[in-house]
């Protein structure tokens, strides 16, 4: 069952940081307002294709998605690339996606920008994520852990492959406020 707290402080840049302060509960609710949908699923086959069935309703071109099987990392090149970008920047993803979390446990701190503030998510087998373009995110994994997380991501893009998955995700900084998929989302949300 995945599991959000707001944080006190917004996570630092270029640190993999896997602290968990629960004082501060956020609901499905304050994800929401954001963009952001929660929902869960079995880990299974059957699992599986309900995900598929689901990101083909939402509109998404290839809703098989691709397997992200971090257990692989020190022998896939792109994945290595993708976990080193996610797990100690701000990112900013270009285009919506989904994600379901097939195995493994891991943090997702999410910008707020409404509220100027930070929500950490706990990721947990199960787990589906609804994603909007344009918005900011990081990841914190255990490193202990970091060969225990498999997911299945798909994004709305025509062609989605473990070699081209890392262009869609660009490392924050002040040049990508100005993205155009950034300036929608922060439209979307009224700012």
């Amino acid at each position: 069952m995945t599991r959000a707290y707001i944080r006190i402080a917004p996570p630092t840049d270029g640190v993999n940081d896997v602290s968990l302060d629960t004082s501060r509960p956020a609901s499905a609710e304050d994800l929401s307002a954001i963009g952001w949908k929660i929902s869960a699923l079995n880990t299974d086959l059957q699992g599986q294709e309900q995900f598929k069935a689901l990101a083909k309703s939402q509109g998404f071109p290839q809703p098989e998605g691709v397997r992200l099987d971090l257990g692989l990392v020190d022998d896939v090149e792109p994945f290595m690339e993708l976990a080193n970008k996610v797990m100690f920047k701000n990112i900013i993803l270009t285009n919506a996606a989904m994600v379901l979390v097939l195995s493994g446990t891991y943090f997702v701190d999410v910008e707020d920008p409404i509220n100027t503030r930070w929500f950490r998510l706990v990721l947990t087998p199960g787990t589906v994520l609804f994603v909007p373009a344009g918005t900011m995110y990081r990841c914190g994994i255990n490193e202990a852990d970091i060969k225990t997380i498999s997911t299945i991501v798909t994004l709305k893009v025509d062609d989605l492959s473990v070699d081209n998955l890392n262009d869609y995700y660009l490392c924050a900084d002040k040049d990508t406020e100005k993205h155009s998929s950034r300036r929608a989302y922060l439209e979307s949300l009224g700012i």
